[in-house]
This record gives C-alpha cells, structure tokens and sequence, in this order.
C-alpha cells in the first residue's frame, strides 16, 4: 500500500446541474500540442476566467501554483501543484503559443487572458462570433 498525501477523489456528483463550467472545446484540436504542465495552467486560467465569465484575471504565480485561500480559510482551489519555476516557463511557452495573454506587473499579480479573437487587456474591442 503507498503512501498517498493528498486526499483521495471521491468521485464527480451526480447531478451535474450546477458542477461544471463550459470548457472551449475549440482547444480539442490543440491539446495533443500542450506539455502536461501547460495543460494544467491553462485549464487553471481558463477556469479563472470563462469559468467566472470574465475576459482576464488578475492571477498570481502563488495562485497558479498552490492555489486560493480566502482570509476567512476558505478553500477556493489548490492551485495546479507545479513550481514557481516552472509556472514561469509555462506561462512564457503557452503565450508563445498563442494560447493566453499576460501582461506582467512587477511586485503584483499577472493579468491573464486567454487569447480571445477581438479582445484588447485594455479594453474591448469587437468579439468575433
């Protein structure tokens, strides 16, 4: 028997009424491109994002990578468990890629988009549909 330090998955809930999000599926053709890292950090911002139904988001490298806790100890999520290091990298690549947008400020948090055909961090501009 292994030794495991995380909890166990109990499972997806029944009623998938209010337990999902819409994930683009327009990345289906494009996954087989990304590493398993970057998978996870795009899945990360894309939940930030489309998940909240907002364009960008401002997110750290410490919320990429071990998550979102609220001041009260609440739990919002675990982050994607990789390094600061390699959240880095990730993040440099799948821009590279044409994946997401960052715009980085030093000292503050990330804003991040994902690339969205018409949408300026600045501001909007025409959203294709």
């Amino acid at each position: 028997m292994s030794s495991v330090t995380h909890n166990l998955f109990p499972g997806f809930p029944s009623s998938l009424e209010k337990s999902y999000w819409q994930f683009p599926t327009i990345i289906n053709g494009y996954v087989h491109s990304l590493t398993g890292a970057e998978f996870k950090v795009l899945w990360y911002i894309l939940r930030h994002t489309f998940g909240w139904q907002k364009y960008s988001d401002k997110l750290s490298l410490t919320q990429i990578c071990n998550g979102i806790v609220k001041r009260n100890g609440e739990i919002i999520d675990r982050g994607t468990g990789i390094g600061r290091r390699s959240a880095t990298r990730v993040l440099d690549s799948l821009q590279d890629k044409g994946f997401i947008k960052v715009i980085r400020i030093k000292g503050k948090s990330n804003d991040i988009s994902p690339n969205i055909n018409g949408y300026s961090q600045n501001g909007y501009t025409t959203i294709a549909k």
